[in-house]
């Protein structure tokens, strides 16, 4: 499936190129890689179609915005890099081909940035990756490491995705999609799990173990595979590792790194004796609910040791770390009802955040779920509909579309049909609004109520909550 072969490439190494276009600078990876450019010393121009807080920042910092697409826009540029969402009818993207400019797409300059940092080190995995990435870079921080970051989500600590360090760590968040993180030749690499996903470019696991194991075929002899042992799928990918291995777990005391004695307090945070190579450490008290963030967090120590912290200094950075943004993040409350939003868009994430939630001292579990992309509905269907047997409700609504179209053949009345089979308790919602309004009519003071997906969802919060600031 994966033919991608990883090839050493140059183009912010040499001095030459010192002025770099980049088409859709206002995206979240986007824009933060253009602060990283710019950081460097890096001339950064760029154009988007349409005006953001995000364009406004990075005209504000230097970088020269263009809002809309043109040929005028490229002017000469030593490298022009684009997203995916770029095609080749672009006008700037056909401009660059014409004047012979070197096109790259943004998952190769990526690539590019790790490589010129000695200690880089990229998270992997279908769950998982950007709070462990987070919380590698708050232990990191905390260590007074100064390291690089850059991520999917907001760390609270810190108010910002992209974090600009010095020149030796850089921590980085690998997404598996269209083989995008076979760009990314780390010092160390991370492998927290391997589920079906993305199935729509994959069409089956088997591929993505494949995928997974060039990922990890890539990191130096001198560096570090950090992998999960209590998933399979990314043991098997593992072995095509050619670098030293360290395991992590919360179920094989064999594990390099393991979790034993494990419990949770009234907020479902964890509490553990964390033991490496069989020897005991001082307990760990993390502010973040959830057993799989219990598992998180042994990848996280285990990396930042790794590095060259202290046991204690990563102990340390994992208890103080706060979450990120749309990762169980607890918006407010009313009425003595807890609002939490979740970015869970796949079955296993949904079930971790509802055990999650379980673990805290909640009368019940209320679930509002928007499913991301037809393809996911479809594909996952049978695995969705057993999803939320430990709510006491789930609100599903429309699906959100993404970058697809409606196919005409899954909707979310179908998914409400299904769960409903299995533990009989949803409800099909025809809009965000009627689902607000349902759970103000029928949530009662002690209830939690989660936002789930990885869409729009999340202004329901708000909607909840809007008379309560």
């Amino acid at each position: 499936m994966s033919d991608y072969i990883y090839k050493e490439t140059s183009y912010l190494k040499n001095t030459k190129n010192k002025y770099i276009h980049m088409i859709g600078i206002g995206g979240s990876s986007m824009s933060g890689l253009a602060e990283f450019l710019m950081h460097r010393g890096f001339r950064v121009s760029g154009s988007d179609s349409t005006e953001s807080a995000v364009t406004k920042r990075l005209s504000e910092i230097g970088a020269e915005v263009s809002i809309g697409h043109s040929a005028e826009n490229i002017k000469d540029p030593d490298l022009v890099v684009y997203t995916v969402a770029v095609k080749s009818d672009n006008p700037e993207y056909m401009e660059a081909v014409r004047k012979n400019i070197p096109i790259i797409d943004r998952s190769t300059l990526l690539g590019e940035l790790l490589s010129l940092f000695p200690k880089s080190v990229s998270v992997a995995g279908t769950h998982g990756k950007t709070t462990t990435t987070s919380m590698i870079s708050n232990i990191l921080i905390d260590a007074g490491k100064n390291p690089n970051v850059h991520i999917g989500g907001i760390i609270k600590n810190r108010q910002s995705n992209v974090i600009l360090g010095g020149d030796e760590y850089f921590i980085n968040e690998a997404c598996e999609y269209y083989n995008s993180f076979l760009h990314f030749k780390s010092y160390v690499g991370v492998v927290l799990n391997i589920e079906a996903d993305h199935l729509d470019f994959f069409g089956n696991l088997e591929n993505i173990i494949e995928s997974f194991g060039n990922f990890v075929s890539m990191i130096p002899k001198n560096g570090h595979l950090i992998v999960c042992k209590d998933n399979q799928a990314a043991l098997t990918a593992a072995n095509s590792a050619r670098c030293e291995i360290t395991t992590y777990s919360i179920e094989s005391p064999s594990a390099d790194f393991y979790a034993r004695d494990i419990s949770f307090d009234k907020n479902g945070c964890g509490c553990y004796a964390l033991y490496i190579n069989k020897v005991p450490y001082g307990p760990v008290y993390l502010r973040i609910p959830g057993k799989h963030n219990v598992s998180n967090s042994l990848a996280a120590i285990a990396v930042c040791v790794k590095l060259g912290c202290t046991v204690e200094e990563a102990i340390k950075g994992a208890e103080s770390f706060q979450g990120t943004s749309r990762r169980f993040e607890i918006k407010g409350s009313y009425n003595n009802i807890t609002i939490v939003d979740d970015y869970a868009h796949h079955p296993s994430e949904i079930k971790a955040t509802i055990a999650a939630a379980k673990k805290g001292s909640y009368s019940r579990i209320w679930a509002i779920f928007q499913p991301h992309t037809y393809t996911r509905a479809k594909k996952l269907f049978t695995e969705f509909s057993k999803s939320f047997e430990d709510c006491y409700k789930v609100l599903v609504t429309d699906i959100y579309a993404a970058r697809e179209k409606d196919p005409g053949d899954i909707h979310s009345s179908q998914l409400a049909e299904a769960i409903n089979s299995v533990s009989q308790n949803a409800v099909y919602m025809q809009s965000l609004e009627s689902a607000a309004q349902y759970i103000k009519e029928n949530a009662q003071p002690g209830d939690i109520v989660i936002t789930v997906g990885a869409g729009t969802v999340n202004k329901i919060c708000d909607m909840l909550l809007e008379n309560t600031k």
